[in-house]
């Protein structure tokens, strides 16, 4: 970001030092001129920042990914079970490292019981004996969301049901 803010401080120095030293008002092609390279300058920078953005989503899905598979290695190591899962040290090594990439993330937060909360935090990580499911914000407003069932995919919201134990019943 700081190299976004000194690449336009730079331009518009330059674009300002290029006005000859009138001592009357600019021109409207001048101004015109201006204009349109500010336009230009305002597209880069969203440019950059859209693909900064969906980056950071590409890893937090890519992340969640691999605690699909390491899930799965839990299920067999614990009895073929997920219960614990949340709590387990590959899993929130996993978790921190999506971390990184959410949003205003504080902390990943494991949830082990029936009654959850209605609007989870950024990312949180459920599961009992049969399931899991874990949901994590994406910078670009929606959510993403792996389960026990083998779903992977984008949700509108982090909004999941009391008893909701997979990704896909959503009540959106």
């Amino acid at each position: 970001m700081h190299k976004i803010i000194a690449s336009f401080i730079l331009i518009m120095s330059l674009t300002f030092a290029s006005f000859p030293n009138y001592t009357h008002a600019a021109t409207r092609a001048e101004m015109l001129a201006q204009i349109e390279q500010l336009t230009q300058l305002i597209t880069l920078l969203q440019a950059q920042l859209q693909a900064r953005t969906e980056g950071r989503d590409a890893q937090i899905k890519s992340t969640l990914s691999t605690v699909r598979a390491q899930a799965e290695i839990f299920y067999n190591n614990n009895k073929y079970g997920y219960a614990g899962l949340c709590y387990d040290a590959s899993i929130t090594e996993l978790l921190s490292t999506a971390e990184k990439y959410v949003p205003n993330l504080q902390v990943p937060v494991a949830i082990n019981s029936a009654t959850t909360p209605k609007i989870p935090n950024k990312i949180n990580c459920y599961s009992g004996l049969d399931y899991y499911m874990i949901i994590s914000s994406l910078n670009q407003g929606k959510a993403y969301c792996v389960d026990s069932t083998g779903f992977a995919g984008v949700r509108e919201s982090l909004k999941i049901a009391d008893s909701q134990r997979q990704c896909d019943s959503s009540t959106e």
